[in-house]
């Protein structure tokens, strides 16, 4: 699962749906470039090879990370 802040992408790895308690650990701080008012991130799909953020407003670049280790863990 990602979480987006507005500084950050954290990833949290929940290998059997159990988000509540997986939250609660502490996730990984994935490759991020600040955008001025970054809103969103979701996943590249099929197989989440990497994910994908932006920023609100008009004509914002959209930015790829690719996955760079495991499946377990992206960025």
């Amino acid at each position: 699962m990602l979480l987006k802040t507005y500084e950050h992408v954290y990833y949290y790895h929940v290998p059997d749906g159990n988000y509540y308690s997986h939250m609660a650990g502490m996730p990984t701080a994935l490759p991020y470039t600040h955008e001025p008012q970054g809103e969103a991130v979701c996943w590249q799909v099929p197989g989440a090879a990497g994910y994908y953020t932006i920023s609100e407003g008009r004509h914002q670049p959209v930015y790829y990370y690719h996955r760079t280790s495991s499946p377990d863990i992206v960025g």
